[in-house]
């Protein structure tokens, strides 16, 4: 399910034709490396797919060489960077990643009802371009009551994928502190292609939770929820 919302992609040829004498032939170009879970409508898959040239016997078509070569000038533009030493940074671990909570989604009342229903949802909440590209990859099963908010700003449509995501989850899409829609008990993809979801009208973000959970807590489209730091939960 997941965005390059954060900038500008080099192109990604998957397949390329060239001649081959009297005939033509395809010629398979290398895949992405695990692409990261999240994509809005600003572009299917987000993160650092790296798309260099592989090892073997495989020919160097005039694709591949120009694929490389922009690949290569980005790296040494990046390593040439201001505040660059002679050694590159080393590339962040992979997935799972595990954030620290730091905030709540409530459930508030409906009109007329005495009292709120007293559920709430402990959030991770990535905020890096990384964090977001990872999202819930690779995580064990979330314990009940938790989940990972990703907040959009402003609202946009919402494009999601279950790639490398080894459980099955329930989305929720929320707009104006309502829930506008849910995808429920959506399955793994450990492998490409994968399956999209999402919205066509912009929401203020999406809440990821164990499948299930959304029947369990009482949560339905419509619902009146709130979003509050932990900080401000005590008071």
């Amino acid at each position: 399910m997941m965005a390059v919302r954060w900038g500008p992609r080099l192109p990604n040829p998957m397949t390329s034709t060239e001649a081959a004498g009297p005939q033509r032939r395809r010629t398979a170009q290398p895949s992405p490396p695990a692409l990261s879970r999240r994509s809005t409508t600003r572009g299917l898959g987000s993160g650092a797919a790296v798309f260099g040239a592989q090892s073997g016997s495989v020919p160097q078509t005039p694709a591949r060489r120009a694929v490389h070569g922009a690949w290569s000038l980005a790296l040494l533009l990046a390593w040439a960077a201001p505040g660059h030493g002679a050694t590159p940074a080393r590339a962040p671990a992979g997935p799972p990643q595990e954030l620290p909570l730091t905030a709540r989604l409530c459930l508030l009342p409906e009109a007329g009802a005495a009292k709120a229903p007293g559920v709430c949802i402990a959030l991770e909440e990535p905020r890096t371009p990384q964090q977001h590209a990872w999202g819930l990859m690779m995580r064990p099963p979330l314990p009940p009551r938790r989940g990972m908010w990703f907040a959009f700003q402003p609202a946009e449509p919402a494009r999601f994928w279950m790639h490398r995501t080894p459980n099955p989850l329930d989305l929720l899409y929320i707009r104006a502190n309502r829930v506008v829609k849910i995808d429920r008990a959506l399955p793994s993809c450990m492998r490409l292609p994968c399956p999209v979801y999402g919205t066509q009208e912009p929401v203020d973000g999406v809440l990821e939770i164990g499948a299930g959970q959304a029947e369990a807590l009482g949560i339905s489209a419509g619902a009146a929820v709130r979003i509050e730091p932990l900080s401000a939960a005590g008071r």
